[in-house]
């Protein structure tokens, strides 16, 4: 009689144990801590990976280059000097002159009182300046003129004044003459009405 008339009875399964509570806490357990170790893994790589892509930033300090020993140094530029204050306008004149009268050749001719005054300017801007010229007469007021002139900076002028008299004021001036010595027949003045131009420092 062949076996196939006869089937082996199937076996049983193989034993297995229950387990128990503390086993089944114990593989949950491990699970768990696999599981968070894969996620640190996993964590640390995407951060190596994107600090990888992300150029590095150089914090180090910048260093000034060195200056070569003989490099030329930067050329000299001189400070450009303040303009000084504008001088203050001083004017100033001094003068010399003589009086004298000129008499007539004719018996009726022209007399005159002259002077000759030489102005300089001792100021330090252009002026005008007024010579007042008198002549003297006996107990009598004397004769007067007056001439301006225009003087520049530093330069002189003589002035040549000729005042036609009459006879009797010849006369008192040289009576004038007779009670004073001969001293000099007359006397200036000088003022100075107006400047022009710049001061000089």
């Amino acid at each position: 009689m062949s076996n196939d008339q006869y089937p082996t009875p199937p076996y049983p399964p193989p034993y297995d144990p229950p387990r128990s509570a503390r086993h089944v806490k114990t593989h949950r357990l491990r699970r768990v801590v696999l599981w968070t170790l894969g996620i640190i893994v996993a964590l640390a790589v995407a951060l190596t990976i994107i600090g990888s892509l992300v150029p590095a930033q150089d914090t180090a300090t910048a260093t000034p280059a060195a200056t070569p020993r003989h490099a030329a140094s930067p050329a000299y530029t001189p400070a450009a000097p303040s303009s000084p204050a504008p001088a203050a306008p001083s004017p100033e004149a001094k003068g010399s002159g003589s009086f004298d009268y000129s008499l007539s050749d004719s018996l009726y001719g022209q007399d005159y009182v002259t002077a000759e005054v030489t102005v300089t300017n001792t100021g330090n801007v252009g002026e005008w300046v007024t010579i007042h010229a008198h002549w003297h007469q006996f107990a009598m007021a004397p004769i007067t003129a007056t001439r301006t002139v225009r003087l520049p900076v530093g330069t002189a002028r003589d002035v040549r004044i000729k005042v036609p008299v009459s006879t009797s004021q010849i006369d008192n001036l040289q009576t004038w003459e007779e009670h004073n010595n001969y001293g000099q027949d007359g006397g200036y003045r000088l003022t100075i009405p107006g400047t022009f131009g710049q001061a000089q420092a």
